[in-house]
């Protein structure tokens, strides 16, 4: 009897699942241990458990046979995506190939997949172009939301431009940045935002992405 208890204790200690798979947008900062943490203070979340898959663009995840058989075998609740093969000039399309398969697979297991729509680079205006890409990946898989973390950096960075978000290389986020992607994200699979606070960022800063969040219906476009 003791050991049936202690089975059904573990049982209901697991918690939903995310799988992350990204390059070093997603791993600067630690996204996705922030998105966790702020997921917890969520009773529905309180036992999320999480794994980062790296890689430099999605169109490579399949490079290593192991998360080909992990994808074959396992299954997460959630899976967010980052990484689609952007052009930096803007004058070239690449292939998404690899992408979009991984978003079919993701969302065939059941797993709901959001896409996770970067930044724009230091001078420049790229929040849209951005999203298109994430847009074309999303009709081709025929599946998963945008969340839309330029849009959400576009908007704290109006309302309150004394936070740096990004790099000195102008690119990467600064803490302050990789904590904003990661509340848009944690909005976009809660289905609401929620203030939390994480060590480092700046005094004050999580008031202001409360007050610079969109409500959920913009944050993400639907498929």
């Amino acid at each position: 009897m003791v050991a049936i208890l202690a089975a059904i204790g573990v049982m209901q200690m697991v918690g939903p699942s995310i799988l992350f798979v990204g390059n070093s947008h997603t791993a600067t900062g630690d996204i996705p241990g922030m998105v966790v943490a702020g997921l917890r203070l969520d009773g529905n979340w309180a036992n999320v458990r999480y794994q980062v898959w790296s890689a430099g663009v999605l169109n490579d995840w399949a490079a290593n046979p192991e998360r080909v058989k992990a994808l074959s075998n396992g299954k997460w609740d959630v899976a967010v995506l980052q990484g689609a093969s952007i052009s930096q000039s803007h004058k070239y399309d690449y292939s998404q190939a690899g992408g979009i398969d991984l978003a079919k697979k993701l969302g065939e297991n059941g797993t709901r997949v959001l896409y996770f729509s970067e930044w724009s680079r230091a001078g420049w205006d790229e929040t849209a172009y951005i999203e298109g890409i994430y847009r074309g990946i999303q009709k081709e898989a025929n599946g998963g939301d945008i969340v839309r973390v330029g849009l959400v950096w576009d908007r704290l960075r109006a309302k309150a431009p004394r936070y740096k978000l990004i790099s000195e290389d102008g690119n990467h986020a600064r803490l302050d940045g990789a904590y904003l992607a990661a509340r848009a994200i944690a909005a976009g699979i809660r289905g609401s935002d929620r203030d939390f606070e994480v060590p480092g960022i700046s005094p004050g800063l999580a008031q202001q992405v409360s007050l610079a969040m969109p409500k959920v219906e913009e944050l993400l476009i639907l498929r």
